[in-house]
């Protein structure tokens, strides 16, 4: 079996949770854009949801990183890691600032699952696939290692890691991983 490639988009280094939801927000701006160019390999590549899959250990910020985007696409918070609830569902109203930057693909709704207690087969029950087919759907998933099969064949990971040097610092590595023109 083919390795997918994997390009990476941006590193850098937070000193808090807020600095990691400002990046997210950032991440969204770039996504919504880029979701809309007709020339850029985001719009070109990409059939169905888009997948960010959110990588780290326990305590990484996986949870903070998604907050950080919910808020800054317009979702209706609160933004609570639904470990116990596998995926939550967040509607994004229309006319909102995200519609100024994307005309041609617009998000309707961002779906965030949590896989850390499930499995592969449990997806087929929460319309994993069904999810995937809608383009204009963004699906964060946490612990995407957990459904690694299942996952499209092209995605953005942003993994998470603490470091050592303070205790709110983190490495934030963004990559898009699969082939695109």
């Amino acid at each position: 079996m083919r390795q997918p490639t994997r390009q990476t988009i941006q590193e850098t280094v937070t000193r808090s949770e807020r600095e990691t939801r400002k990046i997210a927000g950032i991440l969204w701006e770039k996504v919504a854009f880029l979701s809309s160019n007709k020339d850029s390999f985001f719009y070109q590549s990409i059939r169905g949801a888009l997948v960010i899959a959110l990588r780290g250990n326990l305590g990484a910020g996986k949870t903070v990183f998604a907050q950080g985007l919910l808020a800054k696409a317009g979702a209706r918070g609160p933004f609570n890691s639904p470990t116990f609830i596998i995926m939550k569902k967040y509607t994004l109203a229309s006319g909102d600032r995200q519609q100024a930057i994307s005309q041609e693909r617009r998000f309707d709704a961002i779906y965030h699952f949590d896989c850390y207690r499930i499995n592969e087969n449990d997806l087929k029950e929460l319309d994993w696939k069904e999810t995937l087919t809608r383009e204009n759907n963004l699906v964060l998933v946490e612990w995407p290692t957990r459904i690694k099969k299942m996952l499209p064949s092209q995605y953005l990971e942003v993994a998470l890691k603490m470091t050592s040097s303070l205790p709110q610092q983190r490495e934030i590595q963004m990559r898009w991983i699969g082939a695109h023109k």
